[in-house]
Formats: structure tokens, sequence, C-alpha cells
């Protein structure tokens, strides 16, 4: 009975005297791994109003969202015709601006832009 009646009082003193653990501190997100993998995005042009030979600078966002460091070619296409290219080497994760300047504007109308998925309909003015 002794024994039991020390034990639980043993009890009771740890329980007391425990001290909380502290939650584990958040990590850092894990980078991507893998081979390169580009996206592009945010398909810009300047100014947004254009006269036949006057320049026009197209810009877009390429995105590295693998792990390895990797080489991509923007191709900037006018009415599905490639136009300009331009080679963009960025390591895992990282992004980069890519910029073309375009006077080949001989005829007003309207002109399909694109770079990958993105597109972007610039009327020519007379």
């Amino acid at each position: 009975m002794i024994i039991a009646v020390l034990l639980i009082g043993v009890l009771l003193i740890l329980t007391v005297c425990a001290k909380p653990v502290p939650a584990p501190a958040p990590t850092a997100p894990t980078p991507a791994t893998g081979p390169a993998a580009f996206v592009t995005s945010d398909l810009k042009v300047t100014p947004l109003q254009v006269d036949p030979g006057t320049t026009a600078t197209f810009s877009v966002i390429v995105t590295n969202t693998g792990g390895q460091t990797g080489t991509y070619k923007v191709v900037l296409k006018i009415d599905d015709v490639i136009h300009k290219t331009q080679d963009v080497t960025l390591a895992g994760g990282a992004s980069q601006k890519v910029t073309f300047n375009v006077t080949a504007f001989e005829k007003a109308g309207p002109y399909i832009f694109s770079i990958d998925q993105l597109s972007l309909h610039l009327v020519i003015e007379p």
C-alpha cells in the first residue's frame, strides 16, 4: 500500500513538473527536383497602339519549374509564323523576363502575336 501511494505521488510530481514539448519548427518547402521544365506567362505589348513602321516591345515571363538548370528557346510568332527567337538559361525555380522588339508592320490590319500558348491580338492602325 505504501508503495502504491509513493508511486502515485511520483506520478503526480512528474505530471506537474513535466514541460510541454514544443512543436517542431516548420521546414522550408522542398525545392523542385528533376529536369528543367519551362512555363511562360504574362505576355504583354507596349505600346498598345502601333502604327505601320513603328516598334512594339513584347515581353513574357519564363519560369523554370524544374530543379535543374536548363535552356529554353522562346519563340515569338506573328500569325503563326516564327518571327524571332531567344534562348534563355535558368536555374531551377528561377524566372526571367524576355523581351522582343518588333518593327515588322508594313501594313495596317489585325495581327496575332503568340509565345507558346499565350497570344495577343493587335490591330495596326493605318
